[in-house]
């Protein structure tokens, strides 16, 4: 009998590892005393393949922050590269800025442009682009929200989607 319990057990498991593989995808939670937006998905397919999913959802916290939170997961990810995108520590010119940080213990750029505001950049792993932006924001808010959302996202990680 326990016997039979547990090869039907293993198989349960070899069936979901099998469906979800290894990776996890995030996911833009809703975050409890926030209000928060609808989410929008939209999935990025090129000419030549899938390159995952954008999913984008407007928060204001507490405060009365404003911000729209955009995910990219999946190939489009893996576009963008830290290195690249600021050459050094800081880069300013003409009222542009743009600061290398570390959020929640992850790679993180963050651009302040004269029009459009902040923008934060946070590689959350190898598949996976956390960006907040807001015309109005303070970049330390900025900061702490994303802290506050990266961390419910880490509580909150769900399969991927099946295709």
């Amino acid at each position: 009998m326990f016997r039979k319990l547990l090869l039907s057990a293993l198989s349960v498991c070899l069936v979901i590892f099998v469906t979800f593989g290894t990776a996890f995808a995030f996911t833009l939670p809703e975050i409890k005393g926030w209000n928060n937006g609808a989410v929008k998905e939209a999935r990025l397919d090129g000419v030549n393949g899938d390159h995952g999913m954008w999913i984008e959802r407007t928060y204001r916290s507490p405060d009365g922050l404003m911000f729209n939170g955009v995910l990219v997961s999946g190939d489009g990810a893996k576009l963008w590269n830290i290195d690249s995108s600021v050459s050094g520590d800081i880069v300013e010119y003409d009222g542009y800025s743009a600061k290398r940080l570390t959020v929640s213990g992850r790679k993180a750029v963050i651009e302040v442009r004269p029009v459009r505001g902040a923008s934060l950049i946070v590689a959350l792993d190898k598949n996976n682009l956390l960006t907040l932006e807001s015309p109005f924001a303070d970049t330390d808010k900025l900061v702490r929200a994303a802290d506050v959302l990266i961390k419910a996202m880490e509580n909150n990680i769900a399969p991927p989607a099946k295709s």
